[in-house]
C-alpha cells in the first residue's frame, strides 16, 4: 500500500481575519472622503463586510484552537481567553462604525466598556496561577534537578484539584525518567482515574510501557491518549514509535504522517518522525518512499549538530541518545 504526503493547505482563516479588518479599516477611512449617497453606503457595507469577516474567520480560529487543546487543557481558561478576544474584537468594531453625532457617545461607552470587560476577564485569570510548590517544582525539573523537584512537590499535598493534578502529572514524569516504571505507571493510573478526558495519563501511562518493554500495552495506552487529544503531532508521534517497537510498520506510517500533517513543533521532533517513517518504508519494501525520506534526513545536518551540543549538556545517556546515534548512523552510510 502505497501512502502520499498530506498536501499542504493555505492559511485562509488568518489570511480572512487579516484582509475582514483591513477591509474595515480602508472602508472607515473611506467614510471621510466625499464620494456621495452611494459611495458612503458602499463604504459601510464594506465595513460591515469586514467587520463580518473578522468575526467570523476569528471564531473559527478560536474554535479550532479550542479543538486543538482537546484532552490537554488542565486549566479551564479556553472560555475566559475566547471572552477576551471576543470583547476587543466588538470593541474595535464600536471604534470603527460611523456613529452619528447624537449617537456618538454610545461608541464611546461600548469601547470602554469592552475594554474594562476584558481586562476584568484577563485579572481574573492572573488570580489563577499556579501555587509556590509547583512553579518551584517545574523550574527545578527544567534544570534537570530531579530530587529537588520531588521535593517541592510533597508540598502540594493529595487532592483531586488542578495544581494537585499537574504535580502528579509531573512526578509521573520524573519516575520515568529515572527508570522507576512502577512508580511511573501508578502514577499514571491515578491521572487517568481522576482525568479520564485528558491526555496526559493515558500518554504517561503508554511511553512507561514502552520504556519498560511492554510495546503491545504501549500501543493500546498511546492510541487512547491520540483518541482524547486527536489534534497533538506529538502524541502520533509518540504511537507511531511505539507501534515501530511494536512490529507493526503501516500503524507506524499512519500515526508518523498523521504527526507531520499536524505539525510537530520542533525540527528534531520532525527528523524523528522522518526516520521512523524511513525504517518503516524499508521493512514494507517501499524503496522509492524510503529513498525520499533518507534524502530528507541528510538534509538536516544543521538540526543534528544543534542536537548533539544539546545533548552534550546532558549528563546522562538515555534513549534520546540512543536515538540520535541511530539517526546519524542513517545520514553518515553511503
Amino acid at each position: 500500500m502505497v501512502t502520499k504526503r498530506p498536501r499542504k493547505q493555505v492559511p485562509w482563516a488568518p489570511l480572512a481575519l487579516i484582509g475582514g479588518g483591513l477591509l474595515a479599516f480602508l472602508s472607515w477611512a473611506s467614510l471621510e472622503l466625499d464620494l456621495g449617497e452611494e459611495g458612503r453606503l458602499l463604504c459601510r457595507l464594506g465595513l460591515l463586510a469586514g467587520l463580518i469577516l473578522v468575526l467570523l474567520s476569528g471564531g473559527y480560529l478560536l474554535w479550532r484552537r479550542q479543538q486543538s487543546a482537546r484532552g490537554l487543557v488542565v486549566r479551564h481558561d479556553g472560555g475566559a481567553w475566547g471572552g477576551i478576544i471576543l470583547l476587543l474584537l466588538l470593541g474595535m468594531g464600536a471604534s470603527l462604525w460611523p456613529w452619528s453625532r447624537p449617537y456618538s457617545w454610545l461608541g464611546t461607552l461600548l469601547v470602554v466598556g469592552c475594554v474594562l470587560g476584558a481586562l476584568g476577564i484577563a485579572l481574573r485569570l492572573a488570580g489563577r496561577g499556579a501555587p509556590s510548590e509547583l512553579l518551584r517544582a517545574q523550574k527545578a525539573y527544567q534544570r534537570g534537578e530531579h530530587q529537588r523537584a520531588l521535593a517541592a512537590l510533597e508540598g502540594l499535598g493529595a487532592g483531586e484539584g488542578e495544581s494537585s493534578y499537574e504535580g502528579l502529572w509531573l512526578q509521573a514524569r520524573i519516575f520515568r525518567e529515572q527508570g522507576k516504571y512502577d512508580q511511573a505507571l501508578r502514577l499514571a493510573e491515578r491521572l487517568v482515574a481522576l482525568r479520564p478526558e485528558l491526555y496526559h495519563g493515558y500518554a504517561e501511562k503508554g511511553l512507561t510501557l514502552l520504556a519498560a518493554g511492554q510495546t503491545q500495552e504501549a500501543c493500546q495506552a498511546l492510541q487512547e491518549a491520540t483518541r482524547v487529544a486527536p489534534y497533538l503531532a506529538e502524541g502520533h508521534l509518540n504511537l507511531g514509535m511505539a507501534c515501530w517497537e511494536a512490529g507493526e510498520p503501516r500503524e507506524t506510517v499512519q500515526a508518523m504522517e498523521r504527526a507531520l500533517s499536524l505539525g510537530l513543533r520542533d525540527r528534531v521532533s520532525q527528523m524523528v518522525a522522518h526516520y521512523y517513517l524511513w525504517q518503516a518504508f524499508t521493512a514494507l519494501g517501499q524503496e522509492e518512499r524510503a529513498t525520499a525520506e533518507r534524502r530528507w534526513l541528510r538534509r538536516q545536518q544543521r538540526v543534528l549538530r544543534w542536537w548533539a551540543e544539546e545533548l552534550a549538556q546532558r549528563k546522562q545517556q538515555g534513549a534520546e541518545h540512543a536515538l540520535y546515534r541511530a539517526i546519524l548512523k542513517v545520514i553518515q552510510e553511503e
